[in-house]
């Protein structure tokens, strides 16, 4: 059933047709399960990973507009605002968008959804533009956002426009991963 749903939403990547450009094996030193709850919540990402706040907005999942300042909050409702836009658009080309969330309802739980980027809204990139001119599938606009699905407990996937980013981790023994 998981990959009935989610196909729709992968398969204009066509993920049969590219190639992989860049593998990295790494052991990390630390408990696999901190590591998973750090990646879950995300608090660390401002301070530890400033470049992935560069395209991403901190107001796709799991943020809570009751505990931000008149700023922040400022700044969620514009996210609102361009998510609904975006998901419109995207969906009237045939790229499916919204949320689905079987994270506790499925075997195996997963969450998939596109979300706009900031700045240009192309790619994971330090300037939010595409990386890469060719772009994936039949896409003629890297304006895509980025899709993005999750497995629990342990692997993520980003399908942009130019390119996709896959990463799991997996326990090596209490304080390794």
């Amino acid at each position: 059933e998981m990959a009935v749903r989610l196909g729709p939403y992968i398969a204009p990547h066509n993920v049969r047709n590219t190639k992989v450009a860049f593998q990295k094996d790494i052991i990390e030193p630390g408990n696999w399960k901190l590591t998973m709850e750090n990646n879950r919540e995300c608090y660390h990402c401002g301070a530890n990973h400033p470049e992935l706040t560069v395209p991403l907005f901190a107001y796709g999942f799991g943020f809570a507009p009751e505990e931000m300042d008149e700023h922040d909050r400022a700044n969620a409702e514009r996210y609102g605002c361009l998510l609904k836009t975006r998901h419109t658009e995207w969906e009237s080309e045939g790229l499916p968008s919204r949320e689905i969330d079987e994270l506790d309802t499925m075997v195996t739980g997963f969450r998939t959804e596109r979300l706009p980027l900031d700045g240009e809204g192309e790619s994971h990139t330090l300037d939010t533009k595409a990386a890469c001119r060719k772009l994936l599938g039949d896409f003629t606009n890297a304006k895509l956002g980025g899709l993005s699905v999750w497995t629990q407990p342990n692997s993520w996937h980003h399908f942009l426009g130019d390119h996709i980013v896959t990463f799991s981790v997996l326990p090596l023994d209490a304080e390794r991963s």
